[in-house]
């Protein structure tokens, strides 16, 4: 009977043992479909990850495009901004059918600009070529009082011209009346003097530099 007994208890154990192996198995196996899974999410999500970056590359590059695109408008809407007071002003002192032409420099840029920065003279060359039609513009950071000369003006008389303003007065200057001496230098006692430079389509002439210094 002690026999009988013994053996069932050692069946039973041994049945017992086979159950814990065979569910430490499916354990075992279950991890590695886990980790599998898990594996295939995290490069699931690298995937993704690498999408999300180039999407956001795309539509940065988008945006840097867009804004080269409108960085130009954006400047050529300053500048009329900043030329409209003496555009207004200079319409008075030219004949009607000249203001198209002047009308046309405000929607450019501007062609050149000179910094006063001490009493050393600077200089500004306004370049001749056909067909031009651009704003200079002098700005003295140095002192209120400008002095400005030049050596040769040379234009063709009534069609080639510059104009220059500081909107206390307007010069006109065309042929060769426009040479000034630097001992007959203009003075002007406002910080930004405007010079419109217009030429038609024939004959060119030596480039005009202007010499200008501050007290």
């Amino acid at each position: 009977m002690d026999e009988t007994k013994s053996s069932n208890l050692l069946s039973f154990m041994n049945r017992i043992d086979a159950k814990m192996n065979e569910s430490e198995n499916k354990i075992t196996e279950i991890r590695k479909q886990l980790e599998q899974r898990s594996g295939s999410v995290d490069s699931s999500m690298q995937d993704y990850g690498v999408k999300i970056r180039n999407i956001e590359l795309k539509a940065n590059l988008s945006l840097a495009a867009i804004s080269n695109e409108i960085k130009p408008q954006i400047k050529t809407f300053e500048n009329f901004k900043n030329l409209l007071p003496i555009y207004h002003h200079m319409i008075k002192a030219i004949p009607e059918n000249r203001i198209t032409f002047l009308t046309r420099a405000i929607f450019k840029r501007t062609c050149g600009e000179l910094r006063i920065t001490s009493s050393d003279a600077h200089s500004l060359t306004l370049k001749y070529e056909n067909n031009i039609d651009c704003f200079y513009i002098i700005r003295n950071d140095h002192s209120f009082l400008t002095e400005c000369w030049n050596s040769n003006f040379n234009t063709e008389d009534k069609f080639d011209y510059v104009i220059m303003s500081d909107f206390t007065r307007i010069l006109i200057f065309t042929g060769t009346n426009g040479t000034i001496p630097k001992h007959k230098a203009l003075v002007f006692n406002e910080p930004i003097i405007y010079l419109y430079f217009h030429t038609d389509g024939q004959g060119v002439e030596q480039n005009i530099v202007y010499h200008c210094n501050s007290d």
